[in-house]
């Protein structure tokens, strides 16, 4: 599995998109989201893949471009996975939509009916998504609107001199609940120059991946008459193979496996699942810490907790 690469796609004027945090965006976006400059908009971040629209071989007739998805290497080379010729008339609004599939790892990138495609990593999520966008010269807008992220709305971008872009945070649980992300909207590009240079354009970046394993929910330890009876939910699991419980004497003692064998998961991307283990070799009036770990099924394990709980016999009316 892949960390810290990148897909993208786009037309010559920049559009990135960045996936990050959960939550609506406003109609107006504040100027922690909003980027003016390429290196601004990365903030030195890896990219994993993008979906670019570009210049045709012949640049010679206005309108020729091709667009393309490209994903990041480990060495920091961006290769082309696919890509298709495309007549861009100036002026003229378009439909994008740039989708990743959690589950498959399948990821498309279209502009009308024009479409690119590859098979990237599968289970992960992507810290953020860029727009960006790139005009021509002052007055010539790139614009890009009507977008939307998993369904949420995302401010307009309009360019009208050389790089505007916004930061977009998508939780985890997000991108597991819609399987993936999907972006879409329209995009216009308007340009007055012949060279490529001062051509508009616009990039759609999914950044810094990383696996998605479990989404937990909920982790608790309740005391009892001679037990501790742990609880634990979860929202989501990708390639989670378990769980294992281990208790303590003391916060930062010593923790000892508790169960004899893996716990095996119950929950699946769409949805997470509940769980519970008793302890029953407590005794009353003594603190105990426990750690929950998930593993997944490459066999790397994530600790949670602690939690505690002082067994104890509760009598009528306490």
């Amino acid at each position: 599995m892949k960390t810290n690469k990148t897909f993208f796609s786009s037309l010559l004027s920049i559009c990135v998109i960045t996936i990050l945090a959960v939550g609506v965006l406003a109609e107006e976006c504040s100027e922690e989201q909003t980027c003016s400059s390429w290196a601004e908009c990365l903030l030195d971040d890896e990219k994993d893949f993008f979906g670019t629209g570009r210049f045709g071989n012949n640049l010679a007739e206005p309108g020729n471009w091709e667009i393309a998805i490209w994903e990041r290497l480990d060495n920091g080379t961006d290769v082309v996975k696919d890509q298709a010729g495309f007549v861009w008339d100036n002026g003229t609004e378009y439909d994008f939509e740039l989708i990743y599939n959690l589950t498959t790892g399948h990821v498309s990138f279209s502009i009308e009916n024009a479409m690119v495609e590859f098979d990237y990593d599968s289970g992960v999520a992507f810290e953020y998504i860029i727009p960006v966008a790139k005009a021509d010269l002052p007055g010539l807008c790139t614009c890009l609107s009507s977008m939307t992220l998993n369904g949420q709305t995302i401010c307009d971008i309009n360019a009208t001199q050389e790089f505007e872009g916004i930061r977009i945070f998508l939780s985890d649980a997000n991108q597991i609940a819609n399987n993936g992300f999907t972006l879409s909207g329209k995009v216009k590009l308007m340009w007055d120059s012949q060279t490529q240079q001062e051509r508009p354009g616009f990039q759609l970046l999914a950044m810094n991946t990383h696996p998605t394993l479990i989404e937990l929910a909920d982790f608790s330890a309740d005391a009892g008459n001679r037990e501790v009876v742990l609880n634990w939910a979860t929202e989501s699991e990708i390639d989670n193979a378990g769980f294992n419980i281990y208790r303590a004497d003391e916060k930062g003692g010593e923790y000892r496996q508790i169960n004899a064998a893996l716990i095996p998961a119950e929950g699946s991307p769409a949805g997470g699942a509940g769980y519970e283990l008793v302890d029953a070799t407590v005794e009353n009036r003594k603190t105990y810490f426990y750690l929950l770990e998930d593993v997944d099924l490459n066999g790397k394990a994530t600790r949670h907790g602690p939690v505690s709980a002082n067994p104890r016999l509760l009598l009528l009316g306490q």
